[in-house]
């Protein structure tokens, strides 16, 4: 386990990991309020705000090889 924390302390900080979370809130909130995307079931947009908020995260923040 104390592997874990370290390696955790030499990656991106932890305020910045909290990024994809705090934009699939910003992604899911117009998917829930906006007639438009009514069409779409619960579960379809929940899954579509975490893949916009997961891939908008993996370009902003990329991990560079350790090879």
């Amino acid at each position: 386990m104390n592997e874990i924390m370290k390696g955790m302390k030499k990656s991106i900080p932890i305020a910045l990991g909290y990024f994809p979370v705090a934009f699939s809130i910003g992604v899911h909130t117009p998917f829930t309020y906006v007639p438009l995307f009514n069409v779409m079931s619960t579960g379809v947009r929940l899954i579509s705000a975490t893949l916009i908020a997961t891939c908008m995260g993996a370009w902003l923040f990329p991990r560079e090889d350790e090879a």
